[in-house]
């Protein structure tokens, strides 16, 4: 990865007595920025003394260092350095066991490496302990399940629940409308299975950055969304923390074959997982294991199971597009859209896909799913398909390892369910590209 001419961007953090971190950017430019975690304690991050001092450390350090990523550039790309990407960020953040974080550097950076790309140097110095009184969560050793108000959130909860699994919820949120739709999938949940859904929990991450432009791509969303649900878990007595991505999103292979290392999102990638479960027991009193219990299966075969439950209008209770919040309505032409419409098979909305993916943004979109789909269909059509993936997509041997570790399968059993699972994948775009590309003849008929 290149980091370019990019020099280090230093970020101290403070703690108000309002529990609000606020930083000054030291450089380039100096500005006040201040970090609200709304929702966790009731009370911003007001209430945070109330929290075991392991759990508000680990909220205290994953909302810290999502701020740097978020408000911290990446470098444009030049024609002296067309792959410039990496960025230099030094970040100082208060704890109240310092010694405790000093002792996990090692596994807190390797997480932030493999998730952003970026070289990290993170230290920590002493935070007067504020007094702890009670847990300001009831103790509820359940799981905690991830619902972002997407489609494979709600579709996993629902085939969670519908197993019989009691479970809370855990949404976080950085605007007004991802918290409505969030809303409205819970309660049509709540309506469905109110014995088993023991409760909600609500996150509003705010980054208030006066005159800073934000970083796009935000490559720590995974951490402080794993992070904040390991600290929710913990302080509720519980050991489990449950995402309910698909495997092909989870993974997620580079599209096109200009896309390297953390270009492509790895915000819930098996590795991932593996990384930030090794963080938590490095630094909190009660671990929490981190399920992905879907990563064999593909978004069809994830929403058509809870179609096949009696679910229906999945799609309006919730918002998968690269386009939302800004927009509130599916754009049919980002990648997303593609997947959502592939996995709902909703022939009535191709001639919109057709049209939105016939110039512009929507065409790139079309083209890099195709190009993905073609070098998978390549590989598996090899005599040995794993060796060939593998070497198409190294990415992959990433999955694999963590998955034998995590899934306590065999290496053969491992590479089998994975190049089974993009096979399916497969066959399951073929089809769905024919019938769009049909439809798209019969509208220029």
């Amino acid at each position: 990865m290149s980091y370019g001419k990019a020099s280090t961007t230093v970020l101290e953090f403070s703690e108000s007595r309002t529990g609000v971190l606020n930083w000054l950017r030291k450089c380039p430019a100096q500005a006040d920025v201040a970090l609200s975690v709304d929702g966790l304690t009731k009370v911003r991050l007001g209430g945070i003394e109330r929290l075991r001092p392991d759990v508000a450390d680990l909220v205290r350090v994953v909302a810290a260092l999502h701020t740097a990523d978020c408000t911290v550039r990446r470098p444009s790309a030049t024609p002296e350095d067309p792959i410039a990407f990496g960025r230099r960020i030094a970040v100082r953040v208060p704890v109240q066991n310092p010694e405790t974080w000093k002792r996990a550097g090692n596994e807190l950076l390797g997480l932030l490496v493999w998730l952003t790309d970026d070289e990290w140097d993170v230290s920590f110095v002493s935070l007067s302990a504020p007094r702890y009184n009670q847990p300001s969560l009831v103790e509820d050793p359940c799981p905690v399940v991830l619902f972002s108000g997407g489609l494979d959130s709600l579709a996993g909860s629902i085939m969670l629940l519908a197993e019989d699994l009691d479970m809370v919820t855990l949404s976080i949120s950085t605007n007004n409308r991802t918290t409505g739709v969030q809303s409205r999938g819970w309660h049509a949940l709540r309506r469905g299975y109110p014995a088993q859904l023991k409760g909600r929990h609500r996150v509003k991450l705010e980054v208030d950055a006066p005159g800073v432009d934000p970083e796009s791509s935000q490559r720590t969303r995974g951490l402080v969304c794993l992070g904040l649900g390991g600290a929710m878990a913990s302080a509720m007595g519980g050991t489990e923390l449950v995402t309910c991505e698909n495997g092909i999103g989870a993974i997620n292979l580079p599209m096109l074959e200009g896309q390297c290392g953390a270009m492509m999102s790895r915000n819930v990638h098996p590795g991932t997982l593996a990384l930030a479960t090794r963080l938590f027991g490095a630094v909190l009193q009660k671990p929490v294991l981190i399920r992905e219990p879907f990563l064999f299966r593909t978004k069809r075969e994830l929403v058509q199971g809870a179609l096949s439950l009696g679910w229906t209008g999945l799609d309006r209770l919730t918002r998968s597009c690269d386009a939302f919040p800004r927009y509130d309505r599916p754009c049919f032409r980002c990648t997303s859209c593609l997947y959502t419409e592939l996995a709902l098979g909703n022939g009535d909305h191709y001639v919109h896909i057709s049209h939105a993916t016939s110039k512009g943004t929507g065409a790139v979109a079309w083209y890099a799913m195709e190009q993905q789909a073609r070098r998978i269909g390549g590989c598996l059509s090899a005599s040995h398909p794993w060796t060939a993936m593998t070497a198409e997509f190294p990415i992959l041997q990433k999955a694999h390892d963590s998955v034998v570790s995590g899934w306590a399968l065999s290496s053969e059993d491992a590479q089998e369910r994975l190049v089974d699972l993009y096979r399916r994948h497969v066959s399951e775009w073929k089809p769905f590209a024919e019938a769009v590309l049909r439809s798209a003849r019969e509208r220029c008929a």
